[in-house]
């Protein structure tokens, strides 16, 4: 197994670790659990596009772009405060 690092807002990280103790499973496993369903749906595993943004045919060639480049071995380099401002334009 590999190790990797991210970069995540401490306050979320907080957040996060109590919610998921409280869901009897930790931050790493929920890491996990969101890569695994990502792969298993070829997509982000809840909403989180604006479908008024992109026609279906351009989301479907951004997520076929995403899993080539992930099959290629490039990482996607998000800091949590980009994530965050993506969150926000939807």
């Amino acid at each position: 197994m590999n190790t990797y690092s991210i970069q995540i807002d401490p306050t979320l990280a907080r957040e996060a670790q109590t919610v998921l103790q409280d869901l009897g499973t930790n931050l790493s496993d929920a890491v996990s659990l969101f890569l695994r369903q990502t792969v298993r749906n070829h997509a982000i595993p809840f909403p989180a596009d604006d479908p008024t943004r992109f026609t279906e045919a351009e989301l479907m060639a951004k997520h076929q772009r995403g899993i080539e480049a992930i099959e290629a071995g490039h990482g996607i380099h998000v800091t949590m405060e980009q994530l965050e401002a993506m969150a926000d334009d939807v």
